[in-house]
């Protein structure tokens, strides 16, 4: 059984959905991973200290999008020093222009947009617009 691990808070209604149409048995958790305030990068911060638990599993991060690639080489880096069985990393969205991760460690992503902010489907600025249904592309 693999682990699901979704980055909170922008990846839950994706993984939500995702998991809907999962057809064997997995177990799931969640890390929150705060790179943002408002439209700024700022340094990562994490709530989960303890990566041991994934030694010899399964792993499969889910994100809401890979921007930068800092919050997701962040938590890669994590989980490979706990030596799993595997680690596949699933997106939404991944932009572009992704700097500090490795573009082919990307597995699976639904959509590639350009270097633009974006909310809505869980993605937000500080808290506000993750209910939009859609995804919406902030200007200004």
């Amino acid at each position: 059984r693999p682990i699901f691990i979704g980055v909170l808070n922008g990846c839950i209604y994706f993984m939500m959905d995702l998991l809907k149409e999962i057809k064997f048995d997995y177990e799931i958790d969640f890390v929150k991973i705060k790179s943002y305030v408002g439209m700024e990068q700022h340094d990562i911060s994490s709530d989960l200290l303890d990566y041991t638990f994934l030694k010899d599993k399964n792993i499969i991060i889910v994100e809401d999008i890979i921007d930068s690639g800092n919050t997701i080489n962040f938590l890669y880096e994590k989980i490979m020093t706990c030596n799993p069985k595997s680690c596949t990393v699933i997106t939404l969205l991944k932009k572009q222009k992704v700097k500090n991760f490795d573009k082919n460690k990307i597995d699976y992503f639904c959509f590639e947009i350009k270097n633009k902010f974006v909310i809505g489907y869980g993605l937000d600025i500080n808290n506000l617009f993750r209910n939009l249904k859609d995804i919406y592309i902030k200007n200004g």
